[in-house]
């Protein structure tokens, strides 16, 4: 079956956290309490970040259902709930920042009627991971708490169903994927791209992107012919827990086709690749197509597809993006011969109003985030320069 891919995304934050290999052991420790289950979860999706809630000693906190991350708890909830830090480790985000961040034991988690003990979370400072903040979230849901789970997600209901029967979750006609499991039990399955390449992908749900590529697989892959640039710029897309990402080489790819299972094949696929990025995932840009199912015991993957496909996301590539950056609203990249370049649009310049939205405090900068305004087909951008001057630019997008 033959589909239409999306567009790409103008702001986008990754969720892909990840922790050095040697240290796996220390996380993966969650023991599932609850047997013979079946919870449907209701989520809120904004910004393709699943949203949900879960409760630790009595206490209900929202988080991002991110599967290509550990377990991860604030230090405001960890301090409000008093919980014990027992070790330290050596932390690297998806930027390639490193620093030792406390290891925390959480005795009890539930998620909906679902329960699970000895857990244990990475506690990190909030105020300091971006954007992340204007989702009002206390943590991440990651594999390591989803382990011994199926867990289905539908975006359009906006509902997980948490089980452990995978007759309770609506694949009976869906061929899977294998999938198998790193050291944190994240899931990573193979994609074919084109004709005969193939890549092996992590599943990271808590990035809202189709496919974000590393920048060695896109190279293969454009030495294979089965991608071609369509824009290159500079800067930096993606922020990480410890802000945000190094500056490098960002691309813009075509591919013909992205084949998920011999009867799902997704054409005219647009995807980035980034010069310091170093795994290739597939978010949940994924998610408009069909449901996803992810069987960790079970080691299988599914796309259960809509019965139609999607309608053709009116969004426009502007090219440029922006990042939360010492308070303010920073152009972190620009793509060459984009709208933005060709009208001035810079590397460093602070975004101080889109539109009619000035743009004076956080609040004001997670409601432009939050709100869209920037996939508009055309915008007017209010930036100001290093040295003080203040330009007004439109942007109409390719």
């Amino acid at each position: 079956m033959k589909l239409m891919a999306t567009r790409l995304v103008i702001i986008t934050l990754l969720l892909l956290y990840f922790v050095n290999n040697s240290s796996a052991q220390k996380l993966n420790t969650t023991v599932l309490q609850s047997s013979n289950f079946c919870d449907t979860i209701p989520f809120e999706y904004a910004n393709g970040k699943i949203i949900m809630n879960a409760t630790i000693a009595d206490r209900s906190a929202r988080f991002i259902l991110d599967t290509g991350a550990p377990f991860l708890l604030s230090d405001n909830l960890k301090n409000e709930l008093k919980l014990n830090s027992t070790d330290l480790m050596d932390v690297t985000d998806v930027t390639g920042k490193s620093k030792q961040l406390a290891i925390v034991d959480v005795p009890q988690i539930a998620i909906g009627n679902i329960r699970f003990s000895d857990s244990r979370a990475i506690a990190y400072e909030k105020g300091m991971t971006g954007l992340m903040d204007c989702f009002n979230v206390e943590g991440l849901i990651g594999s390591t708490i989803l382990k011994d789970c199926i867990v289905h997600i539908d975006t359009k209901q906006e509902i997980i169903i948490l089980t452990d029967r995978i007759e309770n979750t609506p694949v009976k006609n869906t061929t899977p994927i294998k999938m198998k499991l790193d050291e944190n039990s994240r899931p990573f399955i193979n994609l074919r791209v084109g004709k005969k390449s193939v890549i092996e992908s992590l599943f990271d749900s808590g990035s809202d992107k189709l496919l974000p590529l590393s920048y060695t697989t896109f190279r293969r892959l454009e030495k294979e012919k089965e991608a071609t640039v369509l824009n290159k710029g500079y800067g930096s897309i993606s922020a990480g827990l410890f802000g945000s990402g190094k500056k490098g080489k960002e691309y813009r790819v075509a591919m013909e086709t992205l084949q998920i299972t011999n009867a799902i094949k997704i054409e005219n696929v647009i995807a980035t690749a980034s010069e310091y990025k170093n795994k290739d995932a597939i978010g949940m840009g994924i998610s408009q197509y069909g449901t996803v199912t992810i069987d960790y015991p079970g080691r299988k993957f599914y796309l259960n597809l809509y019965p139609a496909p999607p309608v053709k996301e009116n969004k426009s590539f502007l090219g440029f993006h922006a990042q939360l950056s010492d308070g303010d609203f920073i152009i972190s990249a620009v793509y060459d011969d984009s709208p933005a370049s060709r009208a001035g649009v810079h590397i460093g310049q602070k975004i101080s109003q889109i539109n009619n939205i000035k743009i004076n405090s956080l609040a004001d900068i997670c409601g432009v985030y939050l709100s869209g305004v920037v996939y508009e087909e055309s915008i007017i951008l209010t930036v100001i320069g290093q040295d003080g001057a203040s330009k007004t630019l439109t942007l109409t997008g390719d």
